[in-house]
């Protein structure tokens, strides 16, 4: 029996919600099948879902009276069908969801309340919740309450609500086009959707993701947040010597990197997978005016085996809880697992102390994360500032997404002491 867009809806949101799958990867390689026109309605669904999770959650669980998850989740879905303005799959739809919650004893007046809530959204009069509370915050900006008290706990009041604001917005969208990689022709008619920044960077305008163009996805461009170049220009002049960025999470700073230094100094990738730039990269190996490059995969802790020389300039890319994918991913705050923290900072604190032995005396070492908690960004570097008294710190920066360079992200530029 052909499964109609409401059970495959239902479907995609438990793997997300229940079994903290990728929204991207479910979609993917779980319904490869499914019609187009219908795929990109189960989508557009499934979408509206995630960016409401907290106000639906808090609905189900509060008015409906109910923990059942795929109660929650098929509310969701009828939510979002409606949201979605598919007037012609409402008759479906009753019957579908009519289905699902038959042995729930809903009344009348239960599925009132769920039309109220499709009307009013996150206006709905909760007549339990605070103005001005966690939860309150919560399902205004679709963001965790977890993620909300570590915003108030490191920071304060402000920071947290002027955060949380921002991030349920779409952020600023800008890219870095690199020397290293000529512009193929067949694509340049997407440029007419940037404007000029900066040297190499560019804005892009419409509303819609810049990863979806050709340009992103054969790496001809690089999405790029303002603290990026911002970290790019802090970088210092290095001639005839030796550069090394490991990629420990997917940052594309990696490749204004290369610009910056390939044609003087010899620069040398390392990363523990490296297959998402592994075609940017062997581009890079062609270019004409290179000094030296190579690139490989290793841990922080083999760096070492690929470094032959210390090295004047290290990057270190750490991966990190990635807040910044928060205000990007409809699916992150839902499925992001807080036991990992733990795992990121001591992580982050070894590959600090590894690299940190190939360094040239009066070299530096950048350490660089897209995160705002400060477990993993000024009090990491403190720690290993206490413990490595070679080194001071030149400069660091925290960038929050309420600020005019719209990023979140974190920096700290060290530089070790001439023995």
């Amino acid at each position: 029996m052909e499964k109609n867009i409401f059970d495959i809806s239902l479907e995609i949101l438990f793997d997300v919600v229940v079994n903290k799958e990728d929204f991207n990867y479910v979609n993917k390689e779980k319904y490869k099948a499914i019609k187009n026109i219908d795929k990109r309605t189960v989508i557009s669904i499934c979408g509206i879902v995630l960016r409401n999770y907290y106000l639906i959650s808090y609905f189900t669980s509060t008015v409906l009276k109910t923990e059942d998850v795929k109660i929650l989740l098929g509310t969701g879905i009828y939510f979002g069908v409606i949201a979605f303005k598919k007037s012609d799959k409402i008759d479906e739809l009753k019957i579908w969801y009519n289905n699902l919650v038959k042995d729930a004893n809903f009344t009348a007046e239960t599925f009132d309340e769920i039309e109220n809530l499709i009307k009013f959204k996150k206006n709905y009069n909760f007549v339990d919740l605070k103005r001005g509370s966690l939860q309150y915050f919560s399902i205004l900006n679709n963001l965790p309450v977890w993620f909300l008290k570590m915003l108030y706990n490191q920071y304060d009041r402000d920071i947290m609500y002027l955060t949380g604001k921002e991030c349920s917005k779409m952020p600023k969208q800008y890219a870095y086009f690199p020397n290293v990689i000529p512009m193929s022709d067949e694509y340049k008619d997407e440029l007419a959707n940037f404007t000029d920044i900066d040297l190499n960077v560019k804005q892009y305008l419409p509303e819609k993701s810049i990863k979806s163009l050709y340009l992103t996805h054969e790496q001809f461009i690089f999405p790029m947040q303002l603290a990026q170049l911002k970290l790019l220009k802090v970088l210092p002049e290095i001639n005839q010597g030796n550069v090394c960025v490991y990629v420990g999470h997917y940052d594309n700073v990696y490749m204004g990197v290369i610009d910056k230094y390939i044609e003087n100094n010899d620069v040398t990738i390392l990363g523990s997978d490296l297959n998402f730039c592994v075609s940017a990269l062997s581009r890079v190996n062609k270019y004409e005016k290179i000094k030296g490059f190579r690139f490989n995969e290793t841990k922080e802790e083999g760096a070492i085996a690929y470094l032959p020389f210390k090295q004047d300039l290290i990057v270190y890319l750490a991966d990190n809880s990635k807040f910044d994918y928060i205000r990007r991913l409809p699916d992150f705050s839902v499925t992001f697992d807080r036991n990992k923290f733990y795992d990121y900072i001591e992580n982050q604190a070894k590959g600090l102390d590894e690299l940190s032995r190939e360094v040239s005396d009066e070299g530096m070492l950048v350490y660089a994360v897209n995160t705002i908690n400060i477990k993993e960004t000024i009090i990491q570097v403190m720690k290993f500032l206490e413990k490595h008294k070679e080194f001071v710190e030149i400069k660091h920066e925290i960038f929050f997404p309420h600020e005019k360079e719209n990023s979140m992200y974190y920096f700290s530029v060290l530089q070790k002491i001439k023995k």
